[in-house]
Order: structure tokens, then sequence, then C-alpha cells
């Protein structure tokens, strides 16, 4: 998912952006299913430290770029707000390494269905952390999406895996990467947000990475690669897409990256969706698009802006 920057991008004929916006984000989840089809086929493999390391080595070669372009990236680094950015930054790992744990364990589809709860976190989140008013209609779509998310997981069932409860606390830490997201974007660029959070996570990652390196063969370079630029390709068309329209129409195109896992997970993995998963995720995706439909009605329409890109499931 993404935050708004400050800065906008003049737009050209606005329903052929929001066109252009929706291409753009499509093929963002199509690289970051690529990135986690990679983060799969080496999580038997590779240490997870190891495979966030290069996830945030290309992050950070992104946030870098942006932020030379954007003033410098010594502008970029000037913040009031350090201990904030750090906790942020510090959450984006967890989430990811959350990921890369889960699908070690779960197909792809279920991985990514139960990851898509984050935007119900979030709603649920908003009201004690943010002050926001959530009513009745959005507290009954949160309880909705997670009555689909039990319906995937199915506590004291036979099916139970362990590992779903990766995945809920991947995805709610997540929520609360959002949740700072927005409290510091109203004082911070996109830039500096997202410079600090490609550093911050290299910084963190590189001493156990180097530590607990293993020497990938050819294949692991190749699935390397993928996830390197499968992570890079994604936050780069995700900025273009926030970049060409606007974020509150753009939502309901996020829930496409379970349709791209459930292919992948059976093209590459042959894993093929049971019926709990389907119906669970229907269940979180239409409790998604209530929230969505009651925050565009209470909310007017934004400008295209730019963005800092990311994923609960990426």
């Amino acid at each position: 998912m993404a935050d708004p920057s400050k800065a906008s991008i003049p737009t050209i004929g606005f329903p052929a952006d929001i066109a252009k916006g929706i291409g753009f984000l499509l093929m963002a989840h199509l690289a970051f299913t690529g990135m986690d089809i990679g983060m799969k086929a080496l999580s038997h493999d590779l240490p997870v430290v190891q495979i966030l390391f290069v996830f945030f080595l290309g992050f950070s070669v992104i946030a870098l770029f942006r932020a030379h372009r954007g003033g410098g990236v010594a502008a970029a680094l000037k913040t009031r707000r350090m201990p904030l950015h750090v906790l942020r930054a510090l959450l984006l790992p967890l989430n990811i390494g959350c990921v890369v744990i889960a699908l070690s364990h779960l197909p792809m589809a279920e991985t990514q269905a139960l990851g898509l709860t984050f935007p119900l976190m979030v709603t649920a989140l908003s009201a004690p952390l943010l002050g926001e008013r959530v009513g009745p209609v959005r507290w009954a779509a949160v309880a909705l999406g997670f009555a689909g998310a039990l319906v995937i997981v199915r506590p004291g069932f036979a099916a139970f895996d362990p590992a779903v409860l990766i995945i809920l606390l991947g995805a709610s830490s997540f929520a609360l990467y959002l949740i700072l997201t927005r409290m510091l974007s109203r004082t911070e660029s996109s830039e500096r947000l997202m410079l600090f959070t490609g550093l911050i996570g290299l910084a963190v990652l590189v001493v156990p990475a180097l530590m607990l390196w293993e020497m990938p063969d050819a294949r692991g370079w190749r699935l390397l690669a993928l996830v390197a630029i499968g992570g890079v390709a994604g936050h780069s068309l995700v900025i273009l897409a926030l970049g060409t329209a606007p974020a509150s129409v753009l939502q309901p195109f996020n829930f496409a990256q379970l349709l791209w896992a459930a292919i992948a997970g059976y093209l590459v993995f042959d894993d093929v969706p049971d019926r709990f998963t389907l119906i669970g995720g229907a269940v979180i995706i239409t409790s998604g698009l209530i929230v969505w439909y009651r925050e565009r009605r209470s909310a007017p329409l934004p400008p295209p802006a730019l963005a800092e890109a990311g994923s609960a499931t990426s």
C-alpha cells in the first residue's frame, strides 16, 4: 500500500489517467507476485534475513534515487521526528519477514488472503491511535473481514496451521506501519519517509545477513534477482500509479494481488486454493470494499499524488 506525498503530478485527461493508474497498479501487483514467488522458493534454502536484505537493498536504491531527485539526500535526512521514523521503519522488515515465513508453510493464495486483512486493521486502529471516527458500518465491515479470516484459518480444526498466526502478525505490523505513516505524513515528505524506511531496514539487516549469509547456487541467485527486481519494479509502478490516479480510486484494485497469487501458486507451486480460502477471501474482499466505499463517501476525492509503496504481503 502507499501513503500520499505533498507533491502532486499534473494530470491530463482524468479518465485516461485513471485507466493508466489502474494499469500501473495491476502491473505492480504482478511484480510483487514475482517477488513473492522468489521469496517462497528461497524460504527453505536461505536465511530469512538474507532474503530481506536483498529486498531492502533494492528498496534503498529507489529511495536514494527519489531523494536525490526530490531535493537531495542530505535534505531528506533532516527530521525532528526520528523516534517515529525508526519505529515505523522497523515494522516493515517485521511484516516482510512474517510473509517469507508464512510463504514457506502456506499456499500463496491463502497467505495473500490473510494478508489482505491489513486495511481492516488500519480502520480498527484509526479510532484509538489517530482519533478518527469509525462509524457502525465500517465496524461491521471490520467484523465481517475478520470472520472471513476465521473461515480461512479454521481455528480448532485439524487443518489449522500455526503459520496463519505469522501472516496475521505481519498484517497487523503493516497496519501499524501505515498508521505511523499517516502520523508522519502530516509533516514529512514521501521522499523522507521512503529513505528512512529503506536505510534503517538495510542497517538493521546488514550485520545478521552477512553473519548468516549462505552462498546461493545459480538458481538461488536468479531467485534473489527476482526478489530484488520484483520489489524495485513493484514499488516504482505503485509510485507511477498513485502519481496518475487518486489512491481512493485505486484501492479496490489492490485486491487483484489475491488473483495473481492464486494463479502463480497454481502454475509455479501446484497449489490449488481450497474452498475455505476462496470463501474467506471473498468475504475479506467484500468487507474491504465496504470500508473503501464508506471512506469515498465521507471524504472528498483527493488529487493524484506521488506515494511511497508497500504491501502487507510483498
